[in-house]
């Protein structure tokens, strides 16, 4: 994750959505339209292909479904390459062409989304079994890079020291669910 990505999440974690938005369409926005426009599109393909990507992103950013080291230019470029190659093939009948690489690069991103998904619901599955507070507590420390002190305040509790030792109990009862079940844990892994 490099540094403007960075800024990207916290100003939006912050609150401060415009100023994430503005960064978003200043780096990524030219690289979408060349794409798209590349490809057959229009200046409202590009609108509309991208707003939707945008918003798929901010999805993944506010529901914590985003991984850890990700490319926000990458992730936007593959995603609002994806929507457009769906976009074509809806439109298909009009002689539109897509090639059989770009075919074969969406049935392979779908396939990734999927295993993507599929880890996220074993890992709200496993999450759900140590508790909420717990569940609460390691999705802000784990995948959200919250502070103990952020997450002490966000949550209410009294200081930092009291989410550090939450935090410790926690991932000692993830541990010990997780002991004994190598297909999950090397699902998790891939």
């Amino acid at each position: 994750m490099n540094e403007k990505d960075i800024i990207i999440l916290n100003l939006i974690q912050q609150g401060k959505d415009n100023e994430a938005l503005a960064m978003i369409y200043k780096s990524t926005l030219p690289k979408i339209r060349n794409y798209i426009l590349r490809n057959s599109g229009t200046e409202d393909d590009v609108k509309d292909i991208f707003q939707d990507a945008v918003v798929i992103f901010y999805r993944r950013v506010k529901t914590g479904r985003l991984e850890e080291m990700i490319n926000i230019d990458g992730f936007l470029y593959s995603v609002s390459r994806n929507l457009y190659l769906n976009h074509l093939s809806r439109y298909a009948s009009k002689n539109l062409r897509i090639t059989i690489e770009d075919k074969e690069d969406l049935a392979e991103d779908i396939f990734e989304d999927l295993l993507l998904r599929e880890k996220e619901t074993q890992m709200d599955k496993l999450l759900g079994k140590v508790g909420e507070a717990c569940m609460k507590i390691l999705k802000m420390a784990i995948f959200q890079h919250y502070t103990m002190k952020e997450i002490a305040e966000k949550l209410g509790y009294a200081n930092q020291d009291v989410v550090k030792s939450k935090n410790y109990k926690c991932r000692q009862r993830l541990t010990e669910l997780l002991k004994g079940n190598e297909e999950l844990i090397n699902m998790l892994r891939s």
